[in-house]
């Protein structure tokens, strides 16, 4: 079908980049969050109410896979933290929304998504053979498969794209975003830290549990479970790998590839959006003879719109295939030192100087044979880890078997103990995939084997459940300690408000004699401390974001706050000084920051979308 490509110039980026992302901004949901049911499924689930067969689904977790497959380089390390099995039902429900818009994709759009896939594209041209030999061989998929999955990938990008055309950010929102990252203030603050007056403070029996019974839900601890497991850790394995000089060797010559390292150049430009404008530089700096190098660092800084003006234009040494065309001809043409006449990319105007240059070259044997070999033992131990691992868990028939086959292999059985979804499971560290097949046992069954491969951990393990917690709110006796400690907290910091009131009113009279907010808070007692400039989204020391204290991005210069209560103190402010955003500088920049904060709400607005839209379809699994 789509033989036309052999003739066709790389596209341009079109949806399908978009769809390539589109499935995790939708805020996916595990599948084992979807009810499951055991007994000898004749398909795969439901969707809307229709049967989904397991074909349907395989097809869509292929499609899902494949995508990763083109988006990860280390997809072999995560593929398992992607919940693949997840986003193939999403993928499969977003289709089926998909339909009922009536949404088609036509040839032509997968033609242009297919050639747009750097994947394909040799010497800038879409190469057929690299395409059919990357999705055979890499991919496990006919190019009819492949060009279906992308068609399917385009209908749900346009989807994506139907539901979210109204919504644009306002005028309003973009103004406040731009304040919000923009508006400085410089203040002034005195802190009354909570410690100060906690000390001697008692919390009764009656105190705790007034605060345990009006806060009850907050306690409330999540389904967990508790997982016996037998380890493999494929470290243990590598004092019984030998690797002699012959295989290392072979290692060497037949990926001969993997040593090779490109001609390499390193670069800094000055971007220019005015021809003109880079003409009138391009002059003064052919001029230069003297502090060349530095002076054209210093002139991209002044001029350059790419944001490598902070290093001086400088971009660092890259190869050929990683900038646009007509640039990468330039800067590999020059000679060290030397600049470009006037490049026009895409992207703007380019003015490049060539720092260095690096022949292409091929590591000898010797130096990186001891790399070679680590990679080789460590390869061979996860093998051997792996096979024994998978050995062990066939010779378990029943869960009684567990303790046996441990026994038999030398392994200690040990225990998580009880975990929640999304945290570090004890003596395993942050584990998905133990996680996903933990929570979907029945009390004392072995469940299949955890592969490091697949967990991008150093160990595989066979697992049985050995217990599972409902979620529930503990017993008060189990939270009395932290209720005590929030408790204390509390009743702290009041005392120091109303300590911080007192010593306010000082302040303030003060500050009307003349004196100033420092001087004014050593006659209370109070230590002033003053800030840098700092906008909304700062941090500041000993009061926290400056969200904290938001309000006084509105004050007058001398303007001095209430009693704030911080977490842990009470604190006054005054405005030192404010700095206004620059109009002019607004008026430039607020076109790209309403695309930004569109963007965002589109994101936003999917999400919940995507929560309606998981409701609407009721999707129930069925292994």
């Amino acid at each position: 079908m789509l033989r036309q490509l052999r003739n066709k110039e790389t596209a341009k980026k079109i949806l399908i980049g978009l769809a390539a992302v589109i499935i995790p901004a939708f805020v996916l949901w595990g599948a084992g969050s979807a009810t499951r049911q055991r007994r000898g499924p004749s398909f795969a689930g439901t969707i809307f109410g229709k049967k989904v067969s397991f074909d349907e689904y395989g097809q869509s977790w292929r499609a899902v896979k494949n995508e990763a497959l083109m988006k990860y380089d280390n997809f072999d390390e995560i593929y398992k933290e992607l919940d693949l099995e997840g986003e193939a039902w999403i993928r499969m429900i977003l289709l089926r929304e998909a339909e009922r818009y009536k949404i088609k994709a036509s040839d032509e759009e997968v033609r242009q998504a297919i050639g747009s896939l750097p994947f394909f594209v040799r010497n800038n041209r879409f190469d057929m053979m690299l395409y059919e030999q990357g999705i055979t061989n890499s991919l496990r998929v006919t190019p009819r498969e492949f060009e279906e999955d992308i068609r399917g990938s385009i209908k749900i990008a346009k989807l994506a794209n139907i539901v979210t055309e109204d919504i644009r950010a306002s005028q309003e929102e973009i103004l406040e975003s731009y304040k919000e990252e923009n508006e400085k203030i410089k203040i002034a603050y005195a802190l009354l830290p909570v410690e100060d007056f906690s000390q001697d403070i008692s919390v009764s029996e009656e105190d705790i549990e007034s605060y345990y019974n009006a806060n009850a839900e907050t306690f409330r601890l999540p389904e967990r479970v508790d997982v016996e497991f037998i380890e493999f850790k494929y470290g243990d394995y590598t004092g019984e790998i030998d690797i002699d000089e012959d295989e290392l060797l072979y290692y060497y010559e037949s990926r001969l590839e993997e040593f090779e390292h490109p001609e390499t150049v390193r670069a800094s430009h000055i971007l220019f959006e005015d021809e003109k404008k880079a003409k009138n530089v391009l002059k003064k700096l052919k001029k230069r003879r003297r502090r060349r190098k530095d002076y054209f660092a210093e002139t991209a800084e002044k001029y350059s719109k790419c944001p490598s003006k902070d290093r001086g234009g400088d971009l660092g040494y890259f190869e050929r295939g990683k900038m646009a065309p007509e640039f990468e001809e330039a800067a590999f043409a020059l000679e060290t030192g030397e600049i470009s006449e006037i490049i026009k990319t895409d992207f703007g105007y380019h003015i490049i100087m060539l720092e260095d240059k690096k022949e292409a070259y091929t590591d000898k044997f010797e130096d990186v044979k001891e790399s070679i070999k680590e990679g080789l033992l460590a390869e061979n131990a996860k093998n051997e880890a792996y096979d024994e691992a998978g050995l062990a868990l066939s010779s378990i028939e029943e869960a009684s078997d567990f303790e046996k086959t441990a026994g038999e292999y030398g392994k200690t059985i040990k225990r998580t103990g009880y975990f929640a979804r999304g945290g570090v499971i004890e003596g395993i560290g942050w584990n998905p995939e133990m996680e996903r097949v933990a929570f979907g046992l029945r009390p004392n069954e072995v469940g299949p084997l955890i592969s490091q491969r697949g967990a991008a951990s150093e160990a595989n393990y066979i697992i049985r459940l050995a217990g599972r917690k409902k979620p529930e709110i503990p017993p008060l006796e189990d939270v009395k300690e932290s209720i005590k400690t929030k408790v204390k907290q509390a009743k702290g910091l009041k005392i120091t408000a109303e300590k911080m009131r007192e010593k306010r009113e000082t302040v303030m009279e003060e500050v009307s004699s003349g004196l100033s907010f420092e001087e004014a808070a050593s006659e209370a007692g109070l230590e002033s401390k003053n800030t840098d400039y700092i906008t909304r989204m700062d941090y500041i020391k000993d009061i926290g974001p400056a969200s904290n204290i938001k309000e006084v991005f509105d004050y007058k210069p001398g303007d001095i706050s209430p009693v704030l209560k911080m977490p842990r103190a009470a604190c006054l402010v005054t405005l030192l000084d404010y700095i206004p955003i620059e109009e002019e500088k607004f008026l430039e920049e607020k076109e790209a920051m309403g695309g930004n904060l569109t963007e965002l709400k589109k994101r936003r607005f999917l999400s919940g979308w995507l929560d309606e839209l998981k409701s609407r379809a009721g999707l129930r699994v069925n292994f």
